[in-house]
Order: C-alpha cells, then sequence, then structure tokens
C-alpha cells in the first residue's frame, strides 16, 4: 500500500470530524437553545424568514444562510416598536463546496454562530419584521 496515499486519504476524515462535531453542535445549541420567545413566540418564524431573505454571513462568501434561533432578549420595547437581540446558529447547504479528494460534496464550509438584533414594527397587519443589523444581499 503507498502510505503517501494512505496518508492524505486521512486528512479529509479530520476535516469531516470537525464538520459533524460542529454539526452537532449546532444542532444541540438549537434544541437547547430559545425554545419559546414568550408572548412574541410567533415572531421566530417572522424573524427566521426575514433573515433568510435578506442575510449573508462572511463577506457574501455563504450568501443563502438560514437561521436557528439560540437566545433572544428583548432590548427595548415601546407601542409601535419592538427591538430584539437575536443569537443563532447558521448554514449555507447551497455553498457547501466539492472535495476532490473524497468524490463528494463537502459540507459544513458556511456555517456557524453569530448574533444581530432585529426592528419589529407594530401596525394595521400586525408585528413585522422592518430591519437587521449585520451584513445582507442589496434588495
Amino acid at each position: 500500500m503507498n502510505r503517501e496515499f494512505h496518508f492524505s486519504r486521512r486528512r479529509p476524515a479530520g476535516k469531516a470530524c470537525r464538520a459533524l462535531g460542529l454539526g452537532l453542535a449546532l444542532l444541540l445549541m438549537g434544541c437547547a437553545g430559545a425554545r419559546d420567545l414568550g408572548p412574541y413566540s410567533d415572531l421566530r418564524w417572522k424573524i427566521e424568514s426575514y433573515y433568510r431573505d435578506h442575510a449573508w454571513e462572511e463577506g457574501a462568501r455563504c450568501v443563502l444562510p438560514s437561521m436557528s434561533i439560540t437566545q433572544w432578549e428583548v432590548l427595548e420595547e415601546t407601542p409601535d416598536k419592538l427591538v430584539i437581540g437575536v443569537r443563532y446558529a447558521w448554514r449555507d447547504d447551497r455553498n457547501s463546496g466539492f472535495d476532490p479528494e473524497l468524490g463528494r460534496p463537502q459540507g459544513g464550509i458556511c456555517q456557524g454562530f453569530n448574533s444581530r438584533v432585529f426592528t419589529i414594527v407594530r401596525g394595521p397587519a400586525g408585528m413585522q419584521v422592518q430591519s437587521m443589523t449585520g451584513e445582507q444581499r442589496r434588495r
């Protein structure tokens, strides 16, 4: 057996283990995180949808991420506006790349944790996300 080839085959396994470990951490954070936003639990879907429609991560390297809220905090509340600080796990599976050594797509390249602040306004149509901080696609 060619030892050099055998050694080079071990390197992707290390990457795969790290990606698997981070994926497991993301899953556990999502399960153990903010399951309920209290009186604002209906906002979870609106916040996650707004993020999915507008956000990018890592300087536009990951342009179609999705989020899973892990923690949240109401920063400001007025009769017309609600400002929520959100910590989240994010992942962009569409930018996973191809590993020629493994001969298959390599997952876990675009994933991580971050935080943003979301501004929600109250209006005739109910509560709607108006804006968020952080990197965003232009519309």
